[in-house]
Protein backbone atom coordinates (compact mmCIF):
# COMPACT_ATOMS: atom_id res chain seq x y z
CA UNK A 1 0.00 0.00 0.00
CA UNK A 2 1.46 3.44 -1.00
CA UNK A 3 0.72 5.91 1.41
CA UNK A 4 0.02 9.89 0.52
CA UNK A 5 0.74 12.75 2.63
CA UNK A 6 -1.90 15.51 2.17
CA UNK A 7 -1.02 18.79 4.06
CA UNK A 8 -3.79 21.10 5.16
CA UNK A 9 -3.35 24.44 6.44
CA UNK A 10 -6.59 26.08 7.46
CA UNK A 11 -7.31 29.45 9.07
CA UNK A 12 -8.81 29.07 12.64
CA UNK A 13 -12.34 29.88 11.69
CA UNK A 14 -12.58 27.13 9.13
CA UNK A 15 -13.26 23.98 11.43
CA UNK A 16 -16.09 23.12 9.53
CA UNK A 17 -13.88 22.71 6.34
CA UNK A 18 -11.04 21.04 8.42
CA UNK A 19 -13.76 18.45 9.09
CA UNK A 20 -15.17 18.47 5.57
CA UNK A 21 -11.14 17.61 4.54
CA UNK A 22 -10.70 14.39 6.79
CA UNK A 23 -14.24 13.38 5.79
CA UNK A 24 -12.85 14.26 1.61
CA UNK A 25 -10.08 11.95 2.38
CA UNK A 26 -11.66 9.27 3.94
CA UNK A 27 -14.26 8.96 1.22
CA UNK A 28 -11.63 9.45 -1.64
CA UNK A 29 -9.35 6.39 0.01
CA UNK A 30 -12.71 4.10 0.44
CA UNK A 31 -14.04 4.71 -3.04
CA UNK A 32 -10.90 4.93 -5.35
CA UNK A 33 -7.89 4.53 -3.28
CA UNK A 34 -8.15 0.91 -1.86
CA UNK A 35 -8.22 -0.13 -5.11
CA UNK A 36 -5.37 1.60 -6.84
CA UNK A 37 -3.28 0.53 -3.40
CA UNK A 38 -2.89 4.25 -2.48
CA UNK A 39 -4.27 6.02 0.34
CA UNK A 40 -3.79 9.54 1.34
CA UNK A 41 -2.88 10.57 4.98
CA UNK A 42 -4.24 13.93 6.28
CA UNK A 43 -2.17 16.08 7.90
CA UNK A 44 -3.17 19.16 10.10
CA UNK A 45 -0.82 20.30 12.70
CA UNK A 46 -2.80 22.71 14.74
CA UNK A 47 -1.12 25.79 14.98
CA UNK A 48 -1.31 26.64 18.32
CA UNK A 49 0.18 23.47 19.72
CA UNK A 50 3.13 23.83 17.66
CA UNK A 51 6.16 25.26 16.70
CA UNK A 52 6.83 26.65 12.97
CA UNK A 53 9.56 24.12 12.54
CA UNK A 54 7.20 21.21 13.07
CA UNK A 55 4.72 22.33 10.87
CA UNK A 56 7.79 23.24 8.20
CA UNK A 57 9.00 19.62 8.85
CA UNK A 58 5.62 18.14 7.75
CA UNK A 59 5.02 20.09 4.89
CA UNK A 60 8.57 19.33 3.60
CA UNK A 61 7.75 15.98 4.29
CA UNK A 62 4.16 15.94 2.43
CA UNK A 63 3.01 15.40 -1.39
CA UNK A 64 0.15 18.06 -1.13
CA UNK A 65 -0.82 21.06 -0.14
CA UNK A 66 -3.69 22.96 0.44
CA UNK A 67 -4.42 26.08 1.93
CA UNK A 68 -7.92 26.68 3.52
CA UNK A 69 -8.10 30.92 3.86
CA UNK A 70 -10.99 33.05 4.95
CA UNK A 71 -10.56 36.99 5.55
CA UNK A 72 -7.07 36.17 7.56
CA UNK A 73 -4.03 34.71 6.80
CA UNK A 74 -3.11 33.97 10.07
CA UNK A 75 -2.06 35.18 13.42
CA UNK A 76 0.70 37.74 13.59
CA UNK A 77 4.20 36.45 13.03
CA UNK A 78 2.92 32.98 12.26
CA UNK A 79 1.12 34.03 8.51
CA UNK A 80 0.14 30.84 6.18
CA UNK A 81 1.93 33.10 3.65
CA UNK A 82 5.12 31.61 5.08
CA UNK A 83 3.62 27.84 4.68
CA UNK A 84 2.88 28.32 1.76
CA UNK A 85 6.40 29.92 0.59
CA UNK A 86 7.62 26.97 2.54
CA UNK A 87 5.26 24.19 0.12
CA UNK A 88 6.12 26.46 -2.85
CA UNK A 89 10.01 26.40 -2.57
CA UNK A 90 9.67 21.94 -1.93
CA UNK A 91 7.20 21.59 -5.36
CA UNK A 92 10.41 23.32 -7.32
CA UNK A 93 12.74 21.17 -5.27
CA UNK A 94 12.96 17.78 -7.44
CA UNK A 95 14.90 16.16 -4.04
CA UNK A 96 11.25 16.74 -2.20
CA UNK A 97 8.15 15.08 -2.42
CA UNK A 98 5.70 18.22 -3.25
CA UNK A 99 3.87 17.91 -6.08
CA UNK A 100 1.50 20.28 -6.17
CA UNK A 101 0.41 23.47 -3.74
CA UNK A 102 -3.16 24.57 -4.18
CA UNK A 103 -4.95 27.59 -2.20
CA UNK A 104 -8.80 26.75 -0.98
CA UNK A 105 -10.26 30.47 -0.88
CA UNK A 106 -13.58 30.95 1.27
CA UNK A 107 -15.86 33.86 -0.60
CA UNK A 108 -16.22 36.09 2.20
CA UNK A 109 -19.51 38.75 2.30
CA UNK A 110 -19.07 42.21 1.02
CA UNK A 111 -19.56 43.21 4.35
CA UNK A 112 -16.84 40.89 6.18
CA UNK A 113 -13.80 43.04 7.34
CA UNK A 114 -10.75 41.63 5.83
CA UNK A 115 -7.15 41.88 7.01
CA UNK A 116 -5.03 43.76 4.65
CA UNK A 117 -2.61 40.95 3.90
CA UNK A 118 -5.85 38.76 2.87
CA UNK A 119 -6.90 41.77 1.15
CA UNK A 120 -3.49 42.25 -0.57
CA UNK A 121 -2.83 38.23 -1.12
CA UNK A 122 -6.55 37.92 -2.88
CA UNK A 123 -6.09 40.77 -5.19
CA UNK A 124 -2.54 40.40 -6.09
CA UNK A 125 -2.58 38.38 -9.69
CA UNK A 126 -1.17 34.87 -9.91
CA UNK A 127 2.68 35.29 -11.88
CA UNK A 128 4.18 31.62 -12.96
CA UNK A 129 5.04 29.36 -10.69
CA UNK A 130 1.73 30.38 -8.11
CA UNK A 131 -0.32 27.80 -6.71
CA UNK A 132 -3.73 27.48 -8.43
CA UNK A 133 -6.47 29.14 -6.35
CA UNK A 134 -10.28 27.30 -6.22
CA UNK A 135 -12.84 29.69 -4.48
CA UNK A 136 -15.80 28.07 -2.54
CA UNK A 137 -19.01 29.52 -0.81
CA UNK A 138 -19.37 26.94 1.63
CA UNK A 139 -18.46 23.50 3.71
CA UNK A 140 -20.31 21.63 1.10
CA UNK A 141 -18.79 22.78 -1.85
CA UNK A 142 -14.90 22.99 0.03
CA UNK A 143 -15.71 19.24 0.47
CA UNK A 144 -16.54 18.45 -2.93
CA UNK A 145 -13.20 20.69 -4.54
CA UNK A 146 -11.33 18.70 -1.94
CA UNK A 147 -12.60 15.23 -3.48
CA UNK A 148 -12.17 16.25 -7.03
CA UNK A 149 -8.39 17.05 -6.62
CA UNK A 150 -7.86 14.11 -5.02
CA UNK A 151 -9.33 11.91 -7.01
CA UNK A 152 -7.37 13.64 -9.74
CA UNK A 153 -3.87 13.31 -8.13
CA UNK A 154 -4.64 9.86 -7.29
CA UNK A 155 -5.53 9.11 -10.78
CA UNK A 156 -2.44 10.46 -11.22
CA UNK A 157 -0.45 8.49 -9.13
CA UNK A 158 -1.80 5.34 -9.44
CA UNK A 159 -3.66 5.10 -13.23
CA UNK A 160 -6.14 2.23 -13.35
CA UNK A 161 -4.34 -0.93 -14.29
CA UNK A 162 -6.31 -2.80 -16.78
CA UNK A 163 -6.10 -6.56 -16.64
CA UNK A 164 -5.67 -8.35 -19.57
CA UNK A 165 -7.67 -12.22 -20.19
CA UNK A 166 -6.16 -15.10 -20.80
CA UNK A 167 -5.88 -16.21 -23.77
CA UNK A 168 -7.74 -13.14 -25.13
CA UNK A 169 -6.04 -11.60 -29.00
CA UNK A 170 -6.13 -7.77 -29.19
Amino acid sequence: MNLVTVFLGAAEGLEAERRAFHSAVGEVNEAEGLARATLFVPLFVARKLHDQEVIDSNIQSSAYFLLALDHTMGPPGRSFEHDLRVALACRHDVGMPMREAVVLLKRMPADQAMEPAATAFRSREPVDGDPRRLEFDDVTQFQSLVRDLLSRWLRELAPERTQAVAGHAE
